[in-house]
Parts: C-alpha cells; structure tokens; sequence
C-alpha cells in the first residue's frame, strides 16, 4: 500500500497550485445512529419520555391534528390521544388514543368515534406497533444499531448488511457474534425494550457450509404468547410476542449480511438467526430434562464419593 505524498500533488506545488491551493476534504458529517443525548434506562422508562417518542412519531403522520394529553385514566395511566383526517375518507375524522403507565409501557390503543371509545386491536398488533417505536428508541440507547447499514442493493435488489459489519472482513464466528448478543440482551433489558420477567438464551450451531445462531425465550405463557378464535384454539401469535421477535431479530442480526434470493433457491448469509419463542409444553418438556441431568450429576457425584 502506498503514500500519500502532498510534494507531488498539485497543492503541494508553489509555483502551480492553483484551485487545489485551499482544498481538502471535510470530516465526515454523518454517522450511521443518530446522536443521543446522554441518559440512563431510568429516563427512558417513564410515562413523559414515552409519551414525547410518540408525540414525534404521531405528528409526522399525514393528517394529523389535535394531538394532547387529555389526563389520566382511574389506573393512573397517561391518555395521549388525536385525531386524524385522511384525504381518502371525505369529512370522516378518525379518532385514537393510546394508554401509558408510570413506567413508560403503553398498555393500551383505543379507536373512538364520537366520544365512544373501542378496543379495536384484539390480537396487540396495532399496541405492538406502537410499542416498537418506543423500543427503537430504547434500542439506540442500548447502543444496538437498529437500522442497517446502507447498500448497493446486491445482484438481487434485496442485500441486507448489519449496523456492527467490519466492512473489511464481512464475516465473523457465530460464537463470538453469540457472546455480542448476550451482552446486548441484557442491555437492552435494562433500557426497558425487552421484559425483564423472561428468560433469554443465545445458542450456536455450526455445520459443513454455514453456522447459526439461535435465541430462545423462556417464561412466556401460552395465554400471552397466543390469540385465541371464539371456538378456544389458538389463532396466531399474539402482538406482544411478535414485537419480542422483532426485538430479539434485530439485536442478533447486527452482525449479519444477506444477499439470499429465495426465488432462485441462491442462499448467501454470514449465520442464520432464529428467533423461537418457548410454548408452555416446550417449557415443561426443558423442566423435566434439565432435572434428569442435575439427577445424572448428582448420581455421578455420589458414586465418586463413595
């Protein structure tokens, strides 16, 4: 590799330097998150700074208007509510307010129409939604790189490149990439983007070809994990454990690039990461394993003591 030598570049040149006399390039400007000012989990996980997160997310959506505090609910929770006017719907006003406790949660999204309030969102996909805007933020003062880095678009149109990829090197082992996780996970506990009353664990796979990383939670219940049809089987997944999912993907995907095209069958990633949320039968099936080996260990304990 060489050097830059300025005696040989135009500038550098008494007697001709000419319109390179003054130049030089600026320092870079950009930065790939944004610039956060300086704060504990403790600022971030209270109903004002909720409610500010949503108040600018709120206020960039078209036809917005009238966006207010209207007081507090008999639970003590912040009411955020506004309304919205679309060009599509003529003289039709939408209304919509959403329910924040103490500890900066939105607990709930209600649609209203002419002072009547519903809970129109009962599978937690729309709450979910708005949670996420939240946690995006908390995510960043986590120091997770929420968004990914800007690309070229890959042959496929569809190249996805991770906020922590070495540019250099682009690849890294999925084990290290797990311990980064782990750290991450508990970071971002910390700063309220994910339950604290779960359990978390970061496994890694590797085989001939490629390598991946799993992460699973535990402690979820089936009632919150799943919605449920009138007739009483499950539905689907819940929004709260969507919006876990979404979390968990893009802490464990910071690290990764992929420029796969399924329609061609062309696979082309750093690791796989999946995200796997326990039911309760998966977590009772764990229990009762977990048990037969501390009782291999104690047998094994036992007999070496004898």
């Amino acid at each position: 590799m060489t050097t830059f030598d300025e005696s040989l570049h135009p500038r550098g040149q008494a007697a001709n330097s000419g319109q390179f006399r003054e130049k030089r390039n600026d320092a870079p400007a950009g930065a790939l998150t944004a610039v956060l000012p300086e704060m504990t989990p403790a600022d971030v996980r209270n109903a004002d700074y909720t409610i500010d997160v949503l108040r600018e997310h709120i206020t960039a959506t078209e036809g917005v208007h009238d966006l207010h505090v209207s007081g507090t609910d008999e639970d003590g929770n912040v009411i955020l509510e506004w309304k919205t006017h679309s060009r599509y719907s003529g003289d039709h006003v939408f209304e919509d307010r959403v329910r924040v406790d103490e500890s900066g949660e939105i607990v709930a999204v209600e649609s209203g129409r002419g002072g009547q309030w519903f809970n129109q969102d009962p599978h937690g996909d729309e709450l979910a939604a708005y949670r996420m805007k939240v946690n995006e933020v908390r995510l960043a003062h986590a120091g997770v790189y929420v968004h990914g880095q800007p690309n070229d678009g890959g042959p496929y149109g569809r190249k996805f490149v991770g906020g922590r990829v070495d540019q250099e090197s682009r690849w890294r082992d999925a084990a290290q990439v797990s311990k980064d996780i782990r750290q991450q996970i508990k970071s971002a506990t910390e700063w309220g983007a994910l339950p604290s009353d779960l359990a978390y664990a970061v496994r890694t796979n590797k085989y001939a070809g490629g390598q991946s990383i799993d992460i699973t939670v535990e402690g979820m219940s089936d009632a919150d994990q799943y919605t449920e049809r009138q007739d009483g089987f499950p539905h689907g997944r819940s929004g709260r454990a969507k919006e876990i999912t979404e979390v968990l993907e893009i802490i464990g995907n910071q690290w990764n690039t992929d420029e796969s095209d399924v329609m061609t069958d062309y696979f082309n990633v750093t690791y796989y990461c999946f995200v796997r949320i326990d039911d309760e039968r998966m977590a009772a099936f764990r229990a009762e394993q977990r048990a037969i080996a501390a009782r291999k260990r104690a047998d094994k304990k036992a007999k070496a003591a004898a």
